[in-house]
């Protein structure tokens, strides 16, 4: 790769190889340093990879794709931000992911957790890079962990989140595709009673279950539903349906699971279960009775209370 790079591009490099561990999943990753600069960017092999073992591309066109990457990565790449505790106030949000799956991670960096999930810090550079303020980090800010989550938990609740019935976020996208609003209004009737499935997320639509860790969101929604169940339909965005929905709990768990099956690429998990605001807290809703345990009158819901707003602030 550093020949390549040096026949294409004419600059001088050095590549390391290894593994990186990314949200959910671990990469194989190469990391390119530049002569003379402090921004080294990482390109992942996996995919183009698995093309060359499928037959698909030789592994020079391989090599020819991650050195483009790196070069466009380099070329493009934001300035390195000055890390000190003022800066961080303005940049360090907090993030949700899925704790079984990403144990490596938590292990190195502040969190808390919140039923399966965990809420971790991270630092934006801009709404297209980030990166995790691990321990490392932390202690470089002279930032207790505590402290650098406090600082996480007040941007997120200084964040706004966009909140919209599923109908309309329908309407919206057909009408981008240039539907016709007749044909819209067969489909979706106005009177249709729209606010029965409401979604949560970003304005960027990206890491938009982090509008969970938002009380003003959490209650923006009971507004609309009264007391909800919520589906974690990825890591970028939420689903709240009513809590009178006719479906149970093990219905929704179930379609929950396809769909993270069947539908959401692995790096977007969020998780396969359930949870329920009731205007005061966050709840994860759990079977309480075993398999083989008799039914009586339907089963018995127990359910893991979480604080609805992460940190106590």
């Amino acid at each position: 790769m550093e020949q390549s790079f040096s026949k294409t591009y004419g600059l001088s490099v050095e590549a390391e190889v290894h593994p990186v561990m990314k949200t959910n999943v671990e990469k194989q990753g190469i990391t390119v340093h530049f002569k003379d600069s402090n921004i080294a960017p990482t390109v992942y092999v996996d995919e183009a990879f698995q093309q060359y073992v499928d037959g698909d591309v030789s592994i020079s066109k391989v090599v020819e794709k991650m050195c483009e990457g790196a070069y466009e990565a380099h070329k493009h790449s934001p300035e390195l931000p000055e890390l000190t505790p003022d800066e961080a106030k303005k940049h360090i949000t907090l993030t949700l992911v899925n704790t079984e799956r990403n144990e490596q991670l938590l292990a190195q960096a502040p969190h808390f957790e919140i039923g399966d999930l965990s809420a971790i810090p991270r630092w934006y550079i801009n709404d297209n890079a980030s990166f995790v303020v691990n321990n490392d980090i932390a202690s470089s800010l002279m930032m207790t962990p505590d402290e650098v989550l406090s600082i996480g938990q007040q941007n997120i609740n200084a964040q706004e989140f966009e909140i919209k019935p599923m109908q309309e976020i329908l309407r919206d996208m057909f009408s981008a595709e240039g539907m016709d609003p007749e044909m819209m209004d067969m489909m979706m009737p106005p009177d249709m009673a729209g606010t029965q499935m409401i979604v949560m997320t970003s304005p960027s639509h990206t890491n938009g279950a982090n509008s969970l860790l938002s009380e003003k969101a959490l209650n923006q929604v009971h507004d609309m539903l009264g007391d909800y169940i919520v589906l974690p339909s990825s890591i970028h965005e939420v689903i709240c349906i009513p809590a009178d929905d006719r479906m149970s709990p093990e219905e929704l768990r179930k379609m929950v699971h396809e769909v993270n099956v069947t539908q959401v690429a692995p790096q977007d998990f969020l998780s396969d279960n359930i949870m329920e605001y009731d205007g005061q807290k966050l709840s994860v809703v759990r079977d309480d009775l075993k398999m083989d345990s008799p039914k009586v009158d339907g089963p018995k819901l127990d359910e893991r209370t979480v604080h609805y707003a992460g940190m106590a602030m």
